[in-house]
């Protein structure tokens, strides 16, 4: 696997939200399917943004302050999704190396990036995708050293 490629290890066909879909939705997505990374497609599917759950922390009031209730509804019923997301985000083609897009994600501070293929979105390559891909290069490595 040294010379993997993002297609390998992404995750396929990632859930999105688009651009006028309320913030409601994207907390929905990251606490009920546990993810931290969603991108935004616009009305012509291709991907505008990337809405993250630092993005919505962000937004949202601080459980500790005195926002009431009605307020925080407010919030998740009218801000749009393309009001908070990460704009241009950081990219990377389906066939570039693992190594390549590893890199990004330590340079760049940064848990994911959209895979485009041809511009369009094909998947999406998170720290986890890169752990996995670690591990099974890990695994592959001890049994060849089995072997000998």
């Amino acid at each position: 696997m040294p010379r993997a490629r993002v297609r390998d290890c992404m995750t396929r066909d990632p859930l999105t939200l688009r651009i006028d879909d309320r913030l409601r939705e994207a907390v929905e997505l990251v606490h009920e399917r546990r993810i931290r990374h969603i991108p935004v497609l616009d009305e012509r599917d291709r991907l505008a943004g990337i809405v993250t759950d630092r993005d919505i922390r962000r937004t949202l009031p601080s459980p500790l302050s005195s926002a009431a209730r009605e307020e925080y509804e407010a919030i998740l019923e009218t801000t749009a999704v393309g009001h908070v997301m990460s704009r241009e985000p950081m990219t990377i083609e389906a066939d570039a190396s693992v190594a390549e897009a590893v890199q990004i994600l330590v340079d760049s501070r940064i848990g994911g990036l959209p895979v485009l293929e041809n511009g369009a979105l094909v998947g999406i390559f998170t720290e986890r995708d890169a752990l996995r891909a670690y591990l099974e290069l890990m695994s592959d490595l001890q049994s060849a050293t089995t072997r000998q």
